[in-house]
């Protein structure tokens, strides 16, 4: 569910050629985790292969942790405490990513009927004050 908050950001480096992108969006996808309330999520992030391995993912999940945070201050009274993602079982190149970001597994491995592949929920608290 779409609440006006997707956001899509494309990044660059210094010599602007584009590295990668990140979304966020506030939704109910996944309320079974979240006690019944409504999320910010970082439904899709890449980084393009070639670009991969220089600190571009770690920059990319922080500025979207970062926006999760702005969003999630707006929607304090309706909102989760935490930002979440899910990452296929298989990729796990950027389950370190999201783990050296301070992501943690808050589900086993579950099942995507469409892809009939296995994946987890991780999330991150944001720490939301006041």
């Amino acid at each position: 569910m779409l609440y006006g908050l997707g956001h899509i950001w494309a990044y660059q480096n210094i010599e602007r050629e584009i590295v990668g992108f990140g979304t966020i969006d506030y939704c109910d996808d996944y309320t079974s985790i979240t006690a019944g309330k409504d999320h910010v999520y970082i439904p899709l992030l890449a980084v393009h292969p070639a670009m991969q391995r220089r600190g571009y993912g770690q920059s990319i999940v922080n500025h979207l942790f970062d926006q999760s945070v702005i969003a999630a201050v707006d929607l304090k009274d309706h909102c989760h405490d935490a930002v979440l993602l899910d990452v296929y079982a298989s990729n796990q190149g950027a389950i370190a990513l999201y783990e050296k970001c301070d992501f943690v597994k808050l589900t086993g491995e579950l099942m995507d009927d469409i892809e009939k592949q296995s994946y987890f929920v991780m999330g991150r608290s944001l720490r939301i004050s006041g």
